[in-house]
């Protein structure tokens, strides 16, 4: 009875020599643990998108409202900052990745198909008499996602600076 008191009594319900440990049980690979990293990338491209949303408001707005420029110019401008903006943050802080030339061009080539795709989105939706707010869902859900998965398989694939 005083062992068992002082804490060195016999466990009754003892393991099986090769169970695993139950700190092993706990970093088992699961299919949501398998994602983690991916729905953590996933999250802060849209974080980025968002900040690089926001420099193409304020640029455009500023190019109008401030510099008295055309609509087309600040658009354009306003399309340059944005795209310098999610370079930089999706390269850095998205994918980890080093700011090189040959990254930046697969960049832009992911975000001109993105481009087209929001056109034929666009396109198709007015067509078939879609009103522009849906047309604007439709471009929100799908082109960030399409951009998302191909500069995950195209721009910073792994293994690839």
């Amino acid at each position: 009875m005083a062992a068992f008191l002082l804490g060195r009594a016999h466990r009754p319900f003892t393991t099986h020599p090769n169970a695993p440990r139950r700190s092993e049980v706990l970093r088992a690979e699961t299919p949501l643990t398998q994602m983690q990293p991916m729905l953590r990338r996933l999250g802060l491209f849209l974080a980025v998108g968002l900040v690089s949303s926001a420099s193409y408001a304020a640029t455009l707005t500023l190019g109008i409202e401030r510099l008295g420029w055309s609509v087309l110019a600040a658009a354009f401008a306003a399309f340059c900052v944005g795209t310098v903006v999610s370079y930089g943050g999706n390269t850095l802080l998205t994918f980890a990745q080093p700011m090189t030339k040959a990254t930046f061009v697969r960049f832009i080539a992911v975000v001109l198909v993105g481009m087209a795709l929001n056109q034929v989105i666009a396109y198709a939706l007015d067509r078939l008499g879609a009103h522009y707010l849906l047309i604007a869902l439709a471009v929100f859900l799908i082109v960030p996602l399409v951009n998302f998965v191909g500069h995950s398989l195209f721009t910073y694939r792994e293994g690839r600076a």
